[in-house]
């Protein structure tokens, strides 16, 4: 109640609502802008994964490849044995074979 010529002070209620009033829209802004935040923290992490799991796979590819590499050596021919899923087995004879280049490293 509103008293004339004495000093009034707004009750509880009143300012309680009008904090509410300030606060609210700031909660949800902060609420909306964290929310973005971790969605592209999110979307981040995903692709991360992907790409980890993608590079795994190659790098799974390349050393299944070179484990399953074997070549032996006849007097009459070469045979190269490859292949993960699918084998492939080639027989090539030394009278076949016409030219052989070599390179070495320093190392």
């Amino acid at each position: 109640m509103v008293e004339i010529g004495k000093e009034n002070k707004l009750s509880s209620k009143v300012i309680k609502f009008h904090l509410l009033k300030i606060l609210l829209p700031a909660v949800f802004l902060f609420l909306t802008i964290l929310s973005l935040i971790f969605v592209k923290f999110l979307i981040f992490l995903i692709l991360f994964l992907l790409f980890s799991l993608f590079f795994l796979a190659i790098l799974l590819y390349f050393y299944l490849y070179i484990k399953n590499f074997s070549f032996y050596l006849d007097e009459e021919k070469i045979q190269i044995n490859s292949g993960i899923l699918f084998k492939k087995s080639v027989l090539v004879p030394f009278d076949k074979i016409q030219t052989i280049k070599t390179t070495q490293n320093i190392f």
